[in-house]
């Protein structure tokens, strides 16, 4: 839409705010906007699309630990606090400010979580993610067809959706 010069302080308003920017977030965006709703984008960090990380498949793994994209964000696979400290994958806070992971933490050592890599960027985390897709079993597809009772997701249907994806070519 035209932007409108105005000399007032109301802030325009949106039918549609979209939280993120990422694999749902901007399709999501787009399409409303496409059908012709005024819609508000907001996205927690820059753009980093040209960033070399971001670019080169290859770099996968060390664009989610690519300053300007990162969060450092933790998670907790399990309640049990003796049942997470036998998690391989657990962090830990060393006295001098390092950071642990694994099993036998040195002394002293507070438990910070399971690294869940995310990303601060246009895009999300699907800029992190190298291009990779994995197919899921089709037990997968009919266990969330059983749960919602939506046949849209019977496995036969979902693949549908899977080839146009393997014959993308932009």
């Amino acid at each position: 839409h035209a932007k409108r010069a105005s000399n007032s302080t109301t802030p325009p308003s949106y039918e549609y705010v979209i939280v993120g920017s990422g694999a749902g977030g901007a399709p999501l965006a787009a399409r409303l906007a496409l059908a012709g709703h005024s819609v508000l984008l907001l996205e927690a960090g820059d753009d980093q699309g040209n960033a070399t990380q971001v670019v080169v498949p290859a770099l996968h793994s060390v664009a989610a630990e690519y300053e300007p994209l990162r969060w450092d964000y933790f998670v907790q696979h399990y309640e049990d606090e003796e049942q997470q400290r036998r998690d391989t994958k657990l962090t830990y806070t060393t006295p001098d400010g390092q950071q642990y992971t694994g099993a036998n933490p040195p002394e002293g050592s507070t438990p910070l979580g399971v690294l869940y890599p995310r990303v601060g960027s246009l895009g999300g985390c699907s800029v992190h993610n190298a291009l990779i897709t994995v197919y899921p079993h089709e037990s997968d597809w009919s266990t969330i067809q059983s749960i919602t009772g939506d046949d849209s997701w019977a496995p036969d249907n979902m693949r549908k959706y899977y080839e146009r994806l393997e014959r993308s070519r932009y």
